[in-house]
């Protein structure tokens, strides 16, 4: 019996198949690290949110006192015009397109704070005070200026464009007692 090589027609048929065979793969690999990447992004994002909700949170522990910021000259002129603000100290944070944070500098002035993007991404951040009321009862209710230092805890709550939240709760500052 002699020895027979393939046809010219029988390798191109092969070689088709073959090329086939390796685009579905090259296909499925490369969604599949598409699939992997947008899943390390979205880790990533979380972990931001939770990081700042904990500087956030440090913030507000360490804090002598803590006030709204709506329509108050003594926060920074960018947080005036935030739906929703709050001053820790020395601290101001609020989200207008991108979650900010503002440290006071001295002398204490209008023009005295320095305001930095803290996380991008973030639509709106807001603040709610939970105060004990007479009687055991408790009111929840945006920060106002009636409530002086008197929150027993505040929640902060960060929004993404699209729609995700992050939610932290934390004791209020300490009491003047």
């Amino acid at each position: 019996m002699k020895a027979r090589g393939f046809t010219l027609v029988e390798l191109l048929v092969g070689g088709a198949v073959a090329s086939i065979v390796g685009a579905i793969a090259l296909a499925v690999l490369c969604r599949a690290g598409l699939v992997a990447a947008r899943w390390r992004i979205e880790v990533r994002r979380d972990d931001a949110a939770w990081l700042a909700l904990a500087a956030i949170a440090r913030d507000l522990r360490v804090a002598p006192e803590w006030r709204d910021c709506r329509d108050s000259w003594t926060c920074p002129r960018a947080a005036r015009r935030a739906s929703n603000a709050l001053v820790a100290g020395d601290v101001a944070w609020f989200a207008d397109g991108a979650l900010r944070r503002c440290q006071r500098r001295e002398p204490k002035s209008e023009n005295a704070w320095n305001c930095a993007r803290f996380l991008d991404g973030i639509s709106t951040a807001a603040f709610t005070v939970d105060l004990r009321q007479g009687g055991g009862r408790e009111t929840r209710h945006e920060p106002a200026k009636r409530d002086g230092n008197t929150a027993d805890t505040i929640d902060v709550t960060l929004w993404t464009y699209d729609s995700k939240s992050y939610s932290r709760t934390t004791e209020g500052p300490p009491s003047a007692d």
